[in-house]
């Protein structure tokens, strides 16, 4: 990878306090960007997903807000 990856545990940090639960779902969906997912290096996980779940949106959904749910578990406070 070209550009250090993000610090998933510090997400809540670097948006001064509160998770961004919104914006995170925005990047693992491909709707926001991130300068890591600028190119290639990094993969958006909702094609992936719409892919594993047979394009079955409510399928798609559900990963997306699980992955959401662990980052959020995992930040640091």
């Amino acid at each position: 990878m070209k550009a250090q990856p993000a610090n998933l545990t510090k997400l809540a940090a670097s948006n001064g306090g509160p998770y961004p639960e919104a914006h995170v779902a925005g990047v693992i969906k491909g709707e926001a960007l991130t300068t890591s997912h600028g190119a290639n290096d990094m993969p958006v996980w909702g094609p992936v997903f719409l892919a594993l779940g047979q394009h079955q949106s409510s399928e798609v959904q559900l990963r997306i807000h699980n992955l959401v749910k662990y980052l959020d578990s995992i930040q640091q406070r």
